[in-house]
């Protein structure tokens, strides 16, 4: 399995043509339970807004709302899915019972 999807320059790439968006989606999928470096995609963003091809208000907004969703998103799917949700996705990821308690 590859991870060349992880590597820094192709962070790099995707908030260079995809700017705000891609930082927020990258934060908000980080932080409601999906393994991505949000802290690189953090740093990707510092460093496009120390070039100028992005604001640090701007990387700093899209961090803090992709945060705060994902989080929210993250606690919601808890609420509702709760202890059935990791069973179900336990089976899926081939995780038993006694790894998942």
């Amino acid at each position: 399995m590859s991870f060349d999807f992880l590597s820094l320059e192709t962070l790099q790439a995707i908030a260079h043509t995809y700017g705000y968006a891609a930082i927020l989606i990258g934060i908000l999928l980080e932080n409601a339970g999906i393994p991505l470096p949000g802290e690189t995609i953090t740093l990707v963003g510092g460093f496009l807004a120390g070039s100028g091809e992005l604001t640090y208000g701007g990387v700093l907004v899209s961090a803090i709302a992709g945060a705060v969703i994902g989080d929210s998103c993250g606690y919601w799917l808890g609420v509702w899915g709760g202890w059935t949700l990791m069973t179900r996705l336990g089976k899926v990821f081939r995780i038993d019972q006694a790894r998942l308690e």
